[in-house]
């Protein structure tokens, strides 16, 4: 039991590592174009909890939201490298607007 505790705590340790681009583009799209966390809530049709939860890496987008990420030009780099690093959402995400992409 440990054992997969520790590897759970170390799984939550990667996903907080490879949250920090997503995380620090979601920011700066909000900063520059003077958004707050409840306008890009209602923009990416989520919860303005949601947002907060992945800025504070607490959780991660799941693939409809990361598919209405992509549809923002300034966020596209972001999400294609954030699915790059988490290969086991790149493979279940299968995303319509990203297939090409790769």
């Amino acid at each position: 039991q440990v054992y997969a505790e520790n590897i759970f705590i170390k799984s939550l340790a990667i996903s907080h590592i490879k949250m920090n681009k997503l995380t620090r583009t979601l920011n700066e799209y909000m900063r520059d174009k003077h958004l707050s966390q409840k306008a890009l809530a209602q923009l990416l049709e989520v919860s303005p909890g949601a947002i907060t939860r992945w800025v504070k890496k607490e959780r991660v987008p799941d693939k409809n939201s990361l598919h209405k990420m992509f549809k923002i030009p300034e966020l596209q780099v972001a999400v294609l490298e954030y699915l790059k690093e988490n290969s086991n959402i790149t493979e279940s995400a299968k995303i319509p607007a990203l297939r090409h992409t790769y």
